[in-house]
């Protein structure tokens, strides 16, 4: 016997409700059909709140990397202290905020989703599995973001380095 989600067999799963679980002939208490309207919110704002976040993300690479260009173009650096891998050290927030970038706009793009409009098992799978592959390409934009602040700060380090010898 299948979960719900159809990963494991029943039992297995801690994310899928077990027949065992269910009472019947017991009603909800008002209090547990408060967070189950809550959940259900929750639920169907998801979509809107990646889309948000991957919003905000992408404002915020723009704004960070502007600052970084800018901080980078008026420096002292001399060909001397861009030799070798201090080059790359310096390039890496930049490819890092460019690849967090792309990955954030993929989160945004909208696509054609195929699914049977007279089954609302498909459409509720196909919703289910929009909402986790936005929000995995989120995920991975804001770790490379903060991979991109780790590499910044790493560049900053030589920079001053660098200034002060």
């Amino acid at each position: 016997v299948q979960c719900r989600c159809r990963q494991s067999k029943i039992g297995n799963h801690p994310r899928c409700i077990m027949p065992a679980d269910i009472r019947h002939g017991i009603p909800p208490s008002q209090e547990d059909l408060k967070y189950l309207e809550l959940m259900d919110a929750a639920r169907k704002d998801s979509l809107r709140a990646i889309e948000d976040a991957a919003k905000q993300l992408i404002g915020l690479n723009g704004i960070i990397s502007g600052i970084y260009y800018g901080a980078v173009a008026f420096s002292k650096l001399s060909a001397a202290a861009l030799a070798g891998n201090n080059r790359i050290i310096f390039l890496a927030p930049v490819l890092l905020w460019l690849a967090s970038l792309i990955v954030a706009v993929l989160a945004l793009i909208p696509r054609a989703y195929a699914y049977n409009p007279y089954s609302p098992d498909e459409a509720k799978e196909t919703y289910t599995r929009l909402v986790a592959t936005k929000d995995l390409r989120l995920k991975i934009a804001l770790w490379l973001f903060v991979a991109s602040i780790l590499a910044l700060a790493v560049a900053l380090w030589i920079y001053l380095g660098i200034l002060a010898a």
